[in-house]
């Protein structure tokens, strides 16, 4: 190679430092060096980098080189030689452009990368195009067989002799673009950032392809807690057409820069094969399982077209993939099995046709939740069945809403529904399709784009997980799982075709939704089986949410853009009784039919009543076959003789309400007041009613407490009742309530903190009250009534909460858990006592977290043979711990602890070995931890299928 002059290399020397993100785990510094090598000609630098990084998906991923190269000449280039670590990488004869090729509509044969790479631990690389056109770029990915330990050094050589140095050194910054996705027409960008550091920052502006979009984007969340993500919605991108390489760039207050590039595809689910039931549109897809497919190019592509597999490997029960589609590269996808299957793969050779139909399952099982999702994984529950067998009814149906968010217009449930095996799933599953129909109607409008998003909601309920449906400006949906979930068997039953649910109740709870400071929330309602509307305050650009207890699941609607009325909703997601909905699997009448039809039954029953004469007053004696006998004195009927009010507000106002009779006698009829209570008033319009006339009493009700009751006792010169007694009552909204209405504390036992919460004491009536004092009812809780001392504490009155003009008028009270004070969750309470003699209950909930983080939760070994093991990973935050293992039956569990390098995480290796032990098998292993002055003790449930 001929060298440059010392004048050349000067004026063609170029070093520059660039920050900028992984769009997954890592994040570096990067430092590019070009050297023109020719002196005989003047080259100008036509070839440069415009991004790079080191790509990592997760913790098992190897990892990945990512190189943007952009043509900044009028003339095209091309690629020549590629070396990595100074050894030069074997090169294809070929490198086709993908857009053409899925244009075209022809059949790849081969992708375009060496399989024959012999240069230290690099796997494979590929470049999208060799030829760069003018002003365009290539996307280069270097992908190793061990996760480098030291900087890596590229050299890309083009055709003309430029030459690109580049080293790269793996560095973490505190943010991080998470993901990108594109509206259907490409015309809106969505962003999503994450941050990983420890203090609070600001995203401050947005580029796309180098163009300042921040003026006309929306920025959801702009100030992101440490570990929350944020969200920029980029609209009115005109200029993007499919499979442009688009470069995204986020910039912090701080002077934090983060950058990402995508190719642009509108992409979506395309769900299975139905099986049976047809739902929503597709009558039969060759795509088999759930995919992940470009829209545009959805008709021309053949089955398998699109996609394959680079390399895999198994270890553990896990298949692990490297998967290309459509030009976008999936690095790793990590595939949960049975050990069976595992077998079964490495029994056959790959050109067995066996071994390829079990490879392009789980090809496509990998390829699902990935393309592009460069770093989060999609939530279990929504993508991929849990080890322990099918999916719950509830489970199949978030993954519903997850589908129709990611654009899929054909929807059906996927699993062995017409098996015999399954006959409780499916009549569950069957009884639930109306009910998801009638649901999707009304979601449908919200769920144009949507995706899970990990941080964006908190449960102070540590069993109950939210996941979050970002759905642009028109609402936010949050969607609660219950992960107390345990399984149990039939007897005599083996097979997990016939397992069941059983769904424990957490109680009242709060959940914490981030929403941006634009956003004015101004309904909160909940969708589903249970209609409901939740208290719900704004605090600090969260929206809290009350909510009572979870069995399954929960989903609740944050609107705050143009989307469907509340009412509109709740008419179309009336909740139909269980018990009246028929099961039958014979049964084709579906769950409105049987509804609309009862409705009509009793509309005729009604209409009927009222021709023939029996719409008659509840107390009509006709009705209650109580005919008295004929008087020639006066008789007097009342209509009702009990009346209560229902929610009366504190206004101190009086409350009427008329209590109607009738003289069916034959002489007038004399009524008077004999006794009643000095909170009510009575008066008695006609004391003397001739016969067959209509009278009443009219009784004035003046509520100043929760819950009231009185009676009125009237005398008459009727020989059947001389004396009549009427009762009114009701309840009252008391005029003190609070916001929260139950308080949760997580208590970290190893935290030093004072944990603080405010409550909002709102009065709600129209008298002045006072606050006499607040009482805890444990010593480990304490509460500061301020600004001002408790005997002068005096809450104004305002306009009712409930209706008309309202003013905020409100007291805090300012709650604390003492340090190292609570050793175990239990439920503590405060009670505030005002001047009128109410008491208003606060319950608060202490719950103590674990101190160490372990993953999964349940070990569930499938269908085993002999000795089979799994990996129960643990962070123990620097304490030390122990695993017990106790036995089943003839069952050993025996298990092995290893410390990962580098983290402070360890690996327990459970090993089960069955002995001459069939069937089911269950037990539990726990983890003992020493933390400070006592002992913690965590079980982990295990199952397994001995054959």
């Amino acid at each position: 190679m001929p060298t440059a002059s010392a004048s050349t290399v000067e004026r063609l020397f170029y070093r520059h430092v660039i920050v900028f993100p992984l769009a997954a785990l890592a994040s570096l510094w990067l430092t590019t060096t070009l050297v023109a090598v020719d002196v005989n000609k003047q080259y100008t630098l036509n070839c440069q980098i415009a991004w790079q990084y080191f790509r990592q998906t997760s913790e098992w991923d190897t990892g990945a080189v990512h190189l943007g190269i952009k043509n900044t000449s009028d003339k095209a280039i091309s690629i020549s030689r590629l070396k990595v670590d100074g050894k030069a990488l074997a090169w294809p004869e070929s490198l086709p452009d993908p857009r053409d090729e899925i244009e075209a509509g022809t059949k790849r044969k081969r992708w375009y990368f060496p399989t024959n790479i012999k240069a230290g631990d690099v796997m494979w690389f590929r470049f999208s195009r060799k030829e760069i056109p003018p002003g365009g770029m290539t996307e280069l990915i270097v992908k190793f067989q061990k996760s480098p330990q030291r900087p890596v050094e590229l050299e890309i050589e083009t055709a003309n002799g430029e030459v690109t140095q580049t080293t790269i050194e793996p560095k973490v910054l505190s943010v991080s673009i998470t993901s990108i996705i594109f509206s259907d027409n490409l015309s809106t960008v969505y962003i999503y950032v994450k941050n990983r550091g420890e203090q609070t920052q600001c995203l401050e502006s947005v580029e796309i392809n180098g163009q300042d979009k921040t003026a006309d984007s929306t920025i959801v969340g702009r100030l992101i807690c440490p570990g929350r993500s944020g969200c920029i919605i980029v609209p009115e991108c005109s200029d993007i057409a499919k499979g442009d390489h688009v470069y995204t760039q986020v910039k912090t207050k701080d002077g934090t820069v983060v950058g990402n590039s995508i190719r642009a595809f509108s992409c979506f689910i395309v769900p299975g094969k139905p099986t049976g039931i047809k739902f929503k549109g597709f009558t039969d897809n060759p795509y088999g399982q759930l995919d992940l497919v470009a829209r545009e190019s959805l008709q021309k592509q053949p089955t398998f077209q699109g996609q394959e597999m680079i390399t895999f490997w198994t270890n553990q029960g896990f298949i692990k993939y490297g998967i290309m589609a459509f030009g976008e590269l999936v690095d790793c996808a990590r595939v949960h099995c049975q050990p069976s299957e595992v077998e079964y793969l490495g029994k056959y050779r790959p050109e067995d046709p066996h071994y390829v139909q079990a490879k392009v399952r789980y090809i496509r099982k990998a390829l699902a939740p990935r393309p592009l999702f460069p770093e989060t994984e999609v939530h279990h529950s929504l993508m991929s069945a849990h080890l322990q067998g099918l999916l719950s009814p509830v489970e199949m149906r978030l993954r519903v809403y997850y589908m129709i968010s990611r654009g899929a217009k054909g929807i059906f449930y996927r699993g062995r529904l017409e098996d015999k095996s399954t006959t409780y799933q499916l009549k569950m599953l069957k009884a639930e399709l109306d009910r998801i129909e009638r649901e999707l109607a009304m979601l449908e409008p919200l769920l144009r784009i949507g995706e899970y998003v990990e941080d964006f909601a908190t449960s102070f309920e540590p069993l109950v997980e939210p996941c979050i449906l970002l759905c642009g400006d028109k609402a936010i949906i949050v969607i609660l799982l219950n992960h107390d979930r345990q399984m149990s068997w039939p007897k005599n039953e083996m097979y997990l075709g016939t397992s069941f649910w059983i769904e424990p109740k957490p109680d009242h709870f709060e959940i914490s939704v981030n929403i941006p400071p634009e956003v004015k929330v101004n309904q909160v309602f909940e969708i589903g089986g249970n209609w409901s509307e939740p208290d719900f305050y704004i605090e600090n650009q969260c929206c809290r949410l009350n909510v009572n207890g979870i069995v399954e699941t929960r989903i609740f609607v944050l609107g705050f853009g143009d989307h469907p009325r509340k009412d509109l909703i709740a008419q179309g997601f009336r909740a139909i009784p269980q018990e009246e909905v028929s099961l039958d699997k014979e049964d084709n009448i579906s769950n409105a039919d049987v509804l609309m039809g009862k409705i009509d039954v009793l509309i005729e029953e009604f209409e009927n009543a009222e021709t023939s004469g029996f719409a008659r007053s509840p107390w009509d004696p006709v009705l209650l076959g109580e005919l008295r006998p004929d008087t020639k004195g006066p008789d007097i009927q009342f209509e009702e003789k009990q009346y209560f009010f229902d929610q009366l507000p504190p206004d101190g106002k009086w409350h009427w309400h008329n209590f109607y009779y009738r003289n069916t006698g034959k002489l007038p009829l004399e009524v008077a007041l004999l006794e009643k209570s000095d909170i009510i008033e009575v008066e008695i319009p006609k004391p003397v009613l001739p016969p067959g006339e209509k009278g009443y009493v009219r009784v004035g009700f003046m509520p100043f407490r929760q819950k009231m009751h009185s009676r009125i006792l009237l005398k008459s010169n009727d020989d059947n009742e001389k004396q009549i007694c009427l009762e009114i009552g009701g309840s009252v909204r008391t005029n003190l309530r609070a916001v929260p209405g139950h308080v949760y504390f997580t208590v970290d036992p190893l935290s030093k903190e004072v944990m603080k919460k405010t409550i909002h004491l709102i009065d709600s009536g129209k008298v002045d009250l006072k606050i006499q004092s607040v009482k805890t009812s444990s010593d480990c809780i304490s509460c500061d009534l301020a600004p001002i001392t408790r005997d002068r504490i005096i809450l104004k009155s305002h306009a009712d909460i409930f209706g008309g003009e309202y003013v905020q008028r409100e007291f805090l009270l300012v709650t604390s858990v003492k340090k190292g004070s609570v050793r175990k969750s239990r439920c503590e309470s405060l009670t505030v006592v005002t001047d009128k003699g109410d008491t208003l209950q606060i319950p608060v909930t202490l719950q103590v977290v674990s101190p160490i983080k372990y993953h999964p939760t349940r070990l569930f070994f499938g269908t085993v043979k002999g000795r089979e093991s799994k990996i129960l990973k643990i962070s123990s935050r620097g304490l030390p711990f122990k695993v017990d293992t106790i036995d089943c039956d003839d069952v050993k569990i025996k298990t092995h602890i290893s410390e990962l390098e580098a983290q402070k995480l360890y690996e327990v290796a459970v090993t089960l070995r069955p002995g001459k032990h069939k069937g089911m098998v269950r037990g539990e292993i726990k983890i003992l931890i020493n933390c400070k002055d006592r002992q913690y003790s965590i079980p982990v449930p295990y199952f397994a299928l001995v054959q």
